[in-house]
């Protein structure tokens, strides 16, 4: 008689667990659904940064070069390099590192 009863302990346990697989498995795919605007737009950030960081440093060099931005400039440089030494940062520290 224990037997049985540790079997359907073992059933219910085990039917609660798939149960719970599936809440979390719907929830992750709404969770996906959610958020899937933002993740493409990062994707897009992503694919163009470097076309346009370049287009708006040359438009600051321009500009800086007349005299209307000489302080753009500096502030894009460093702005640069704290980008540069946060990746360099979480890169040293085995900070995880999103693929875009």
């Amino acid at each position: 008689m224990r037997r049985d009863e540790l079997a359907a302990r073992k059933a219910e346990l085990e039917a609660r667990i798939a149960a719970h697989r599936r809440r979390m498995m719907q929830d992750a795919r709404q969770w996906r659904e959610a958020v899937s605007p933002a993740d493409d737009a990062w994707r897009a950030l992503v694919r163009w940064k470097v076309p346009l960081a370049l287009a708006g440093g040359a438009l600051l060099w321009r500009l800086g070069r007349r005299g209307t931005a000489q302080a753009a400039l500096k502030w894009w440089g460093r702005g640069l390099g704290v980008v540069e030494g946060v990746r360099l940062a979480r890169k040293v520290l085995g900070g995880s590192r999103v693929k875009g």
